[in-house]
């Protein structure tokens, strides 16, 4: 998730990048974890406030080139996208784990 003033009209638009991916077979050593099947974008941008409506975000249509290019122009990739990480939470306290796991992707760089 991105959110920023991507086109500069002093209104906060809001960019989800969502991908989709498949478990691999357990009987798959060599590829072990999920691999990518597809990704989409869906678009949400800030309606001007007056004084007697607050502000709300609206679905806008958006294609996926676009976003691309929405991405490209402000130099964001997937990393620099909302959340950065996992957190846990249990009664003992905050663990981090890896939000990307065993990705197999060859578009981002995982740890």
């Amino acid at each position: 998730m991105f959110i920023a003033d991507f086109n500069q009209d002093g209104l906060l638009e809001m960019l989800f990048w969502l991908r989709q991916y498949q478990s691999t077979l357990i009987s798959d050593k060599e590829n072990i974890g999920f691999t990518f099947e597809k990704q989409w974008f869906t678009y949400y941008v800030e309606q001007a406030v007056t004084k007697l409506q607050p502000a709300k975000m609206v679905k806008a249509a958006i294609s996926t080139e676009l976003a691309q290019q929405l991405l490209k122009n402000n130099q964001l990739t997937w990393q620099d996208g909302y959340p950065q990480d996992n957190h846990i939470c249990k009664e003992v306290g905050i663990h981090d784990y890896p939000l990307m796991n065993y990705i197999i992707d060859d578009t981002i760089k995982t740890n």
